[in-house]
């Protein structure tokens, strides 16, 4: 039996976004031919997940490893992270380190995957792989030099060339997009070394969800949202421009909902207007949350600020499998682009242009008012992004790897 390590920092009973890619892969590892280990942080959990604990349960070996960071105060936190390069979990990432080089010594381990961020898992992951000639996946979910917001981050130098010794070091780059996989490849990557495996869908989600086509009101257009707001997911275009479409017309009738963290209700306060049709509710475990988002009309999605790369979520592809309409705020016609033209059922505008959210707006409540709501989707497009066909994938490039 071929054994696993997978170090990564974020990992369940944790929720958000970032465990799910791993947990999902856990799941559909056959237990029959792989023993998994997980390196992941003790660390102090902002949201918690069991349905994601469900998932994998018994099916891997988990061994923590405390993250004194955590539990700092302010102060010390606030010094950590203006010394510490690339990221503040670098010192959990080197305890981990020592931890894996006892393990190895037991289990003798056939391949690691590391998944980031944090970027310091990818460092000491390929320092154990060179010193034991293990064969190493390094798994981005976000981009490291080439993110969108790297331009802030300290001692750029240092970072890309921490970032270019693990790019050439480890056997296989695993990304979520081909416009991820053209950065790394400008990087001097081979492009046989990069492999793009989208974020997806998991089908026993959606089992016992009630997905209906038809608008749940006819008064009322409900719109959803779940997941984090942030600068490269902002919806303050999407809020003026609504804003702007409501003064023009008070008969149009609207509400929606965003599940996500405390901080997304701070994306309003310039538009007060809003605060009768928008709700804010809090994090809530994926199980739940997908039955919630499910009730909505309309799919919210946000990509902005992708001047480099663009960040394609999970989210975008619970969506196409909810097919429910998808009104998309993007920052151009990029890789996201194309996917949501081919998924059809949706309503695209762009950031940087208030009109066309307003265009956009009054078109879709044209379609809902003449009942032409709901464009037909291709499912085989759809079926493509079952995280059990990207696991399959997957485990092709770990087996090509161990041959």
């Amino acid at each position: 039996m071929r054994k696993i390590l997978i170090w990564s920092y974020h990992f369940p009973p944790e929720g958000g976004p970032g465990v799910q890619r791993i947990s999902k892969l856990i799941k559909n590892i056959p237990t029959r031919e792989y023993e998994v280990f997980v390196l992941t942080a003790q660390k102090r959990i902002k949201v918690y997940d069991s349905t994601l604990y469900e998932d994998i349960e018994n099916k891997c070996k988990v061994i923590k490893i405390k993250d004194h960071y955590s539990y700092f105060n302010g102060d010390v936190k606030n010094w950590l992270s203006a010394v510490v390069v690339p990221d503040k979990s670098y010192f959990w990432a080197m305890s981990a380190y020592y931890t894996a080089v006892k393990l190895h010594k037991e289990h003798k381990f056939d391949l690691i995957i590391s998944t980031s961020p944090p970027h310091s898992s990818h460092i000491f992951a390929n320092k154990l792989a060179l010193k034991y000639n293990i064969k190493l996946i390094v798994e981005f979910r976000d981009e490291w030099t080439s993110n969108s917001l790297f331009d802030k981050a300290k001692r750029k130098d240092k970072q890309k060339v921490l970032e270019q010794h693990v790019l050439q070091s480890c056997n296989k780059i695993v990304t979520i997009s081909e416009t991820a996989k053209g950065n790394f490849i400008a990087k001097n990557i081979s492009e046989a070394k990069v492999d793009v495996i989208y974020n997806g869908y998991d089908e026993d989600d959606f089992r016992n969800l009630k997905l209906d086509k038809e608008a749940i009101n006819n008064t009322c257009l409900k719109f959803g949202y779940m997941g984090r707001l942030n600068t490269l997911h902002s919806p303050r275009s999407f809020f003026k421009a609504m804003n702007e479409v409501l003064r023009g017309n008070t008969n149009l009738q609207f509400e929606c909902e965003i599940i996500g963290e405390k901080g997304n209700a701070k994306w309003l306060r310039d538009y007060p207007e809003l605060n009768n049709h928008i709700t804010f509710i809090p994090y809530m475990e994926h199980g739940p949350c997908l039955e919630k988002i499910s009730q909505a009309d309309v799919l919210l999605l946000f990509s902005t600020n992708s001047n480099k790369t663009e960040v394609i979520t999970g989210k975008v592809f619970e969506y196409f499998r909810l097919k429910k309409p998808i009104f998309a705020v993007l920052s151009s016609k990029k890789e996201l682009y194309g996917l949501l033209k081919n998924y059809n059922n949706c309503y695209i505008a762009y950031d940087d242009d208030l009109e066309s959210i307003k265009t956009q707006i009054k078109r879709l409540y044209e379609d809902f008012a003449n009942k032409n709501f709901g464009k037909i989707v291709d499912n085989d497009f759809i079926r493509q992004f079952d995280r059990k066909s990207l696991s399959e994938k997957y485990l092709t490039i770990i087996q090509r790897l161990l041959k």
